[in-house]
């Protein structure tokens, strides 16, 4: 049966799972530090080095709530949500926390031979990871019996029987606390990346050719994590048609790493010959027309893309279900590289710049195709099953039908907020789905957020200073399940030499 789910019909306030309590997911922090260098130390060749250290602070941490399988109401709502799906991590002065540390290095340079305008970019980026999760043991015995419509429930059953209609509040899982926090995982990952591209211009800048190159590797983490690497490749032309018209294409190349062996569980044999699987290839390519009016004034491009991503690893389930070894006990599992996800739509977007000060960016996204053609985990001969209809008939999870941003800036030049920029945004998409895994069907209802910045150059020192504000998801609007970083305000301060 399929079951799907609007989050509007049944969330205790509409939008949110609780209103916020010392159990909520709410508490933390996460500072970020930046600096940035750019060097010009000889004409045409530039250098620039940029590091950025990110924190992730986070007192407790709950999984998702889940409704219990018992059915809905007459309304829609569900009977009751499963809060023993919670999880008691990061006790203890925020034991739970990622740091990571990102160093890039970049160097261009650019010059005129031969008729043509040529530049030269190459880099180095250098990421490393670490995360740590605590967790705390629970004994459900020690739960508080609830009566609920005379039925009194204990233990466990209070947590799995919460009516998140009722006033009562959501049971406290710290009172279940049985034992010390201890360390749940600790994860060091290292990863880096050489990449280096070359822009041709000719005909007096009326053709000009892309190509691009990037070689990505990670190192092993783990006993259980394999080192990889991979190379991939972009290729772009754009041409001036006629004044005002120009055409573009572009090809891209992407990999994601897996770790995935062929074949798990207490059963497998060496006559297996579990091997790692291959990587997944993410293949695309985009083609469109780019045209400006009255003197540039106004300027807009209109795109159609097309991603394939093949190789997609999932359950073989067919070879799975037939090794008699699962049926007489002894557990194996066997994964293959066979999935395709496809994605296809239009892209279009629209500059309006009326005068110096003024500029507007529309851009607006649809999209023709979002889903999944082919995935071995789902057993072909049960189309009735939910699992096939949510791969099969249901769109890509996270792809939203459409989308679009509308950016507005304003800059004065005179008066008393002279060197004083102003600017606000919409940005807008509709409800998709959460997930294409699961039991049942979620969707993230459509959103429309608003982000608003102001700026001020000015000089410090003598030195070129930018002092920048930024607001983004001022209603602080957010969903269910995907939840989101909230409202966010963050400050920046450029120095130019």
């Amino acid at each position: 049966m399929n079951q799907d789910v609007d989050w509007s019909k049944f969330s205790p306030r509409g939008d949110r799972f609780s209103p916020q309590s010392t159990q909520s997911t709410y508490g933390g922090y996460s500072p970020t530090y930046e600096a940035s260098v750019t060097l010009t130390p000889v004409d045409h060749l530039t250098a620039r080095y940029h590091w950025v250290h990110a924190e992730t602070h986070q007192q407790f941490v709950r999984q998702i709530i889940q409704p219990n399988t018992n059915g809905f109401r007459p309304d829609g709502r569900v009977n009751s949500l499963d809060v023993s799906n919670l999880a008691l991590q990061g006790f203890d002065h925020f034991n739970r926390w990622n740091s990571n540390d990102t160093q890039q290095i970049d160097l261009n340079y650019q010059l005129e031979a031969a008729g043509m305008k040529h530049s030269f970019g190459a880099g180095y980026e250098e990421l490393r990871s670490y995360a740590q999760i605590t967790t705390a043991p629970l004994d459900f015995n020690k739960a508080t019996p609830v009566t609920n419509n005379g039925i009194t429930y204990t233990g466990k059953l209070v947590y799995q029987n919460y009516d998140p209609f009722s006033s009562n509040p959501v049971p406290s899982l710290y009172a279940l606390q049985s034992g010390p926090t201890t360390r749940a995982a600790s994860v060091l990952s290292k990863n880096h990346q050489y990449y280096g591209s070359y822009r041709g211009s000719f005909w007096d800048d009326r053709v000009n050719v892309l190509f691009g190159v990037n070689n990505y590797s990670i190192d092993r983490s783990s006993p259980t994590t394999l080192p990889q690497s991979n190379t991939t490749y972009t290729y772009g032309v754009i041409a001036e048609v006629v004044k005002d018209l120009s055409v573009f294409a572009s090809k891209s190349e992407a990999v994601q790493f897996t770790n995935q062996l062929s074949a798990i569980g207490a059963g497998v044999l060496p006559s297996d010959n579990a091997v790692p699987l291959s990587s997944e290839q993410d293949t695309g390519y985009e083609f469109g027309r780019k045209s400006t009016w009255r003197d540039n004034e106004l300027s807009g491009t209109i795109s159609y893309y097309n991603s394939e991503r093949t190789g997609v690893v999932g359950g073989d389930v067919l070879k799975t279900l037939t090794d008699p070894r699962n049926a007489s006990g002894t557990f194996v599992q066997f994964f293959v590289n066979g999935g395709l996800y496809r994605s296809r739509g239009i892209d279009a977007d629209l500059t309006w710049t009326p005068n110096q000060n003024l500029q507007m960016v529309f851009n607006y996204n649809h999209s023709l195709e979002a889903r999944i053609v082919s995935d071995p985990s789902v057993n072909p001969n049960t189309p009735g099953s939910l699992d096939y209809q949510k791969k099969f008939n249901r769109p890509l999870s996270q792809a939203p039908k459409d989308r679009f941003n509308l950016v507005g800036k304003y800059n004065f030049d005179s008066g008393a907020l002279k060197n004083v920029s102003v600017g606000s945004a919409v940005r807008y998409n509709s409800t998709y789905s959460i997930t294409n895994a699961g039991i049942y069907d979620l969707w993230a209802p459509a959103a429309t957020l608003f982000d608003v910045f102001v700026s001020y150059r000015t000089k410090l020192m003598g030195t070129p200073t930018e002092l920048k504000l930024n607001i983004n998801n001022v209603t602080n609007q957010r969903d269910d399940y995907t939840w989101g970083d909230g409202r966010t305000i963050f400050g920046t301060v450029k120095f130019s030499f």
